[in-house]
Parts: structure tokens; C-alpha cells; sequence
């Protein structure tokens, strides 16, 4: 699967084929995911794992974006979401509970801004996007795993509230350490 992952952005596949590659690689995870069990507490640091490997996984970014295409081709990437959205939507209903739950999480934003990005501005700069997004999953992490802790015991709008309230948190944690790092790569340079 890691192998998978690798393929995702190799400058020779071209986007379609890293594309394919990429979603063989999550609906492999699917497959594993859906004959794993684990209490939401002892998924959580495995996620963070997850999350602090990825980086590592894509290969070498961008530094500066490569020009892109003109943005006329904005109604080609509503009609990708809309498509990917309403099919992930309909299988959902035909897979049952829980292989349509780990399907629910299917990347359509990501699969969207990085299928253009890379077909527009090269694998460098979808490398890039990607790694900025992987900041972004920590907050939506602890928010999962308190709405999941409190929904029971707690009603459903102050569970949604303190898990949102915990997600900012986080989110504010992981701009500061980005740009502690910045700075760091920037006073070494």
C-alpha cells in the first residue's frame, strides 16, 4: 500500500494514472479498515501516526507554485465534486453501516483540488497542496474522536460545540508549530 501511496504523484505516471493509483491506495485502506475494530481510543494515536508519516510518503514539493492554467475550468471541478459526492452518496446506501461509513470519508476536496492542481500546475505543487492539507486532518482528528466521546453523554449540541471548540484548538496548535518550523527553515537558510 505504502507503494501505492508513492505512486500517487511520480512526475512520469501523469495525473491520471497517479490519480488511479491514488484511489486503488484508499479503497485498499478501505479493505483493511473495514476488518479492524478498534475503540476510538485506540484508533486515535494510530491516525496521528498516520498523519505525521504521510508527509513523508509524497516525495519532494514545490517551493514556488508552478503557473497554472486559467480558472475557466471551474465548472469541470464542480461537476468532479458534484459526481464524486453523489456517488459516494448512493453507494452508501447499498454498502451498509459500516463500510459506508469509512466510505463517507472519501477525499472529494482533496481528490478535486489536487487531480486539478496537478494536471494544471505539476506534481510539486500537488505535493504541496497535499502536505498543507494533512495539517488540516489533525483538528478534524480530535474533533472525530471527542464528538465520538461525548455524543452518549452529552446532548448533541454541546457535543458538536466542545468538539468544534477542541478542533480550533488544535487547528491554532498546528499553525503555531508550522510556523515555528517556517521560521526555523528560514534562519537556517
Amino acid at each position: 500500500m505504502i507503494f501505492l501511496l508513492k505512486l500517487l504523484l511520480v512526475p512520469a505516471l501523469g495525473m491520471p494514472r497517479a490519480m488511479a493509483a491514488a484511489l486503488l491506495a484508499y479503497g485498499l485502506a478501505v479493505l483493511l479498515l473495514q476488518s479492524v475494530s478498534l475503540p476510538p481510543w485506540a484508533g486515535f494515536p494510530i491516525v496521528v501516526l498516520a498523519l505525521l508519516v504521510a508527509p513523508r510518503l509524497y516525495g519532494p514539493g514545490a517551493e514556488q507554485a508552478a503557473p497554472g492554467k486559467p480558472a475557466g475550468d471551474l465548472p469541470w471541478r464542480m461537476l468532479a465534486a458534484a459526481a464524486l459526492s453523489l456517488g459516494v452518496t448512493y453507494a452508501a446506501a447499498t454498502l451498509g453501516p459500516r463500510l459506508s461509513g469509512l466510505f463517507a470519508m472519501f477525499p472529494v476536496m482533496s481528490t478535486v483540488l489536487v487531480g486539478f492542481s496537478h494536471r494544471d500546475s505539476g506534481p510539486g505543487f500537488a505535493v504541496a497542496l497535499l502536505r498543507g492539507m494533512v495539517n488540516g486532518y489533525y483538528a478534524f482528528t480530535v474533533f472525530c474522536l471527542v464528538l465520538s466521546s461525548l455524543l452518549g453523554a452529552q446532548p448533541a449540541a454541546s457535543a458538536f460545540l466542545l468538539a468544534t471548540g477542541a478542533a480550533l484548538l488544535v487547528q491554532l496548535g498546528v499553525k503555531w508549530i508550522c510556523a515555528l518550523q517556517h521560521a526555523r527553515r528560514g534562519a537556517a537558510a
